[in-house]
């Protein structure tokens, strides 16, 4: 598929189940070379590269973010509400952005939200494990989870070790439910209810 649009000064090729490919979304302009915003359609296998101005003709809910200072990817703030057999919990912190995580959401296990949740009982994780019944991998079930203005039913949350201060994770399953649209200039992103 070739897109009318130009990234790094020349024409963009994005060519269908090339696995070593991967593109900096926030880098793309329009054909005129101005700021571009980028609206993701994964549902149509659609990315829309169109001028900036032009994002205030979309509607719907708004999340603001800004970037990690050590790596450099898209972070937003979030207030998340897990609804799991065992209780409700409500956790907030900050979100990496992270096209290449295909789950929903991961949170860090060491982060304080996350472990006074599973003190007071209100989250219990569960430990994956492989054939040597060693642990693999912790995650959540979870009836409902709720944040930055989209909802889940019957999800699976993994928990992760990572080494940063962040909350969590949000992947890119996230942004599959919906049309989401990036205005990098204003920094945010949006859900589309039209």
């Amino acid at each position: 598929l070739f897109y009318n649009t130009r990234c790094t000064g020349g024409p963009t090729f994005i060519l269908d189940n090339f696995d070593g490919m991967r593109i900096p979304v926030q880098y793309f302009t329009d054909y005129t070379m101005r700021p571009a915003s980028v609206l993701l359609d994964f549902a149509a296998q659609k990315m829309t590269v169109l001028p900036s101005n032009n994002a205030s003709n979309y509607t719907g809910i708004k999340n603001k973010f800004h970037y990690d200072k050590d790596l450099g990817f898209p972070l937003v703030s979030a207030k998340i509400a897990i609804t799991t057999p065992e209780g409700m919990a409500k956790l907030k912190g900050t979100l990496l952005i992270d096209f290449g995580n295909p789950m929903v959401l991961f949170l860090v296990k060491q982060h304080k939200e996350l472990t006074k949740a599973v003190k007071e009982g209100k989250i219990v994780p569960v430990d994956a494990h492989n054939q040597r019944g060693e642990i693999v991998a912790q995650g959540i079930y979870a009836n409902e989870l709720s944040f930055c203005g989209a909802t889940f039913s019957e999800v699976s949350i993994g928990i992760t070790p990572q080494s940063f201060n962040h909350l969590g994770l949000l992947g890119l399953s996230f942004f599959e439910q919906k049309k989401v649209l990036f205005n990098f200039d204003k920094a945010y992103f949006q859900i589309l209810t039209k």
